[in-house]
C-alpha cells in the first residue's frame, strides 16, 4: 500500500508512516509540500500575506492571533493545534 498527500495531506501521510501500527503496511509514501508544524506554517503565511504597517507591533499581533486560534481549536475540538509536529514522524518513517 502506498500513500500520497499534498500540504496537510502530506503531513497526514507522514504521521501515518511514522506510526508503528501502520509503518510495516506501507510500501511507499509520497509527500508533496508537507509542513513541519501548524505554528510555523501560520507564521510563514502571516509574514507573506499580511502587510507590515509602520509602527504596528507586528510580531505581537501575529502571536496574539495565533494564540486565539489555538485556544478556539482547543475549546471547540479538544485538540492542541500546535502539538502537531510532522518532523518526528518523518524521522520514524
Amino acid at each position: 500500500v502506498g500513500v500520497w498527500g499534498r500540504s496537510m495531506g502530506a503531513v497526514v501521510s507522514l504521521l501515518v508512516a511514522g506510526d508503528e501500527e501502520f509503518r510495516d503496511s506501507l510500501g511507499c509514501v509520497v509527500c508533496d509540500s508537507p509542513y513541519v508544524s501548524v505554528r510555523l506554517l501560520l507564521l510563514q503565511l502571516a509574514h507573506k500575506y499580511i502587510p507590515k504597517v509602520p509602527f504596528l507591533p507586528y510580531d505581537s499581533v501575529v502571536e496574539e492571533a495565533m494564540t486565539s486560534i489555538r485556544a478556539a481549536v482547543l475549546t471547540k475540538a479538544g485538540f492542541d493545534l500546535f502539538a502537531l509536529d510532522s518532523l518526528p514522524a518523518a524521522t520514524n518513517s
